[in-house]
């Protein structure tokens, strides 16, 4: 990287006490910082970390103690694996839950059908997985209590917890 690209670097910079803001182009789809320099981009906290920290060993990530993807502060980045990234989520709760889960097939209301359904005893789990497309497993999670609360998305263990 030349000087006047560093120069260009630090001038989109705004450093707090806390926080160091990047106040260039954004990455539309996540937030993150993002910086063009000669043929090259590059995450805006990614250029930070190799600044003042070094390269990032390979297969390893550059995460953020501050939870802020607009932060570059290299005292609030550090390295993990992918497994680490995704606890700090988790951790966190930034990670989608229950119906905002794309990947999510039942609907909160679903769910309230499938647990009555399946304590009625009128009917088998595999038939009622049938009805709701699903495999017979996921009526057995929900009539036991393993499945997503309707209003958290968190797991619940009692049954009487499920509306």
């Amino acid at each position: 990287m030349t000087e006047e690209q560093l120069q260009k670097f630090y001038a989109r910079i705004r450093i707090t006490p806390g926080c160091w803001w990047w106040l260039g182009a954004r990455q539309q789809s996540n937030g993150y910082g993002r910086f063009g320099y000669g043929r090259g981009r590059e995450y805006a906290h990614i250029l930070s970390y190799r600044l003042y920290k070094g390269e990032i060993p390979k297969g390893l990530f550059v995460r953020h103690r501050c939870d802020n993807p607009l932060c570059i502060n290299p005292e609030h980045l550090l390295i993990g694996t992918q497994k680490d990234n995704m606890q700090d989520a988790k951790q966190r709760n930034r990670t989608a839950k229950g119906e905002a889960n794309g990947r999510s097939k039942l609907s909160a209301e679903e769910v309230r059908q499938i647990y009555d359904l399946a304590h009625c005893k009128l009917f088998t789990q595999q038939e009622i997985a049938n009805w709701y497309n699903c495999v017979q497993a996921n009526v057995s999670f929900i009539k036991s209590g393993w499945s997503r609360s309707c209003d958290s998305g968190a797991l619940c263990t009692d049954t009487r917890s499920l509306p």
